[in-house]
């Protein structure tokens, strides 16, 4: 169980990682336009 749980808070952090990169690449894109 604490294995899973472990695992679930790296996923989440990984994808709000993800999510902030996505975000920020859009961001350039735009200030680029």
């Amino acid at each position: 169980i604490r294995d899973a749980l472990v695992d679930a808070e790296t996923v989440m952090e990984f994808g709000s990682v993800k999510v902030k990169r996505v975000a920020a690449s859009e961001f350039d894109l735009g200030q680029m336009q």
